[in-house]
């Protein structure tokens, strides 16, 4: 039986210059940890320098996010009329 994975909340910052870039997204619980820097996979392309400035205390299975996710959609298409 395949073993789930833990995902927390959290916000990230990364610094380009003079501009501050912030991302809040879910990352699984080994590296959702404040003060780390972390390289991340955005549209096929890493970045690095992305360092977690905050996460949440709760720890979810990928399947309650993505299902959460998907509902979050289904409810944003089912207002749209």
């Amino acid at each position: 039986m395949a073993r789930d994975v833990f995902y927390k909340q959290c916000r990230l910052e990364k610094r380009e210059g003079s501009a501050r870039l912030q991302r809040t997204t879910w990352l699984p619980v080994q590296f959702a940890v404040e003060g780390e820097t972390l390289k991340l996979k955005d549209n096929g392309t890493w970045t690095d320098e992305w360092r977690v400035v905050s996460a949440s205390g709760v720890a979810l299975t990928e399947r309650y996010v993505v299902h959460q996710s998907h509902a979050h959609t289904r409810q944003r298409r089912a207002s749209d009329i």
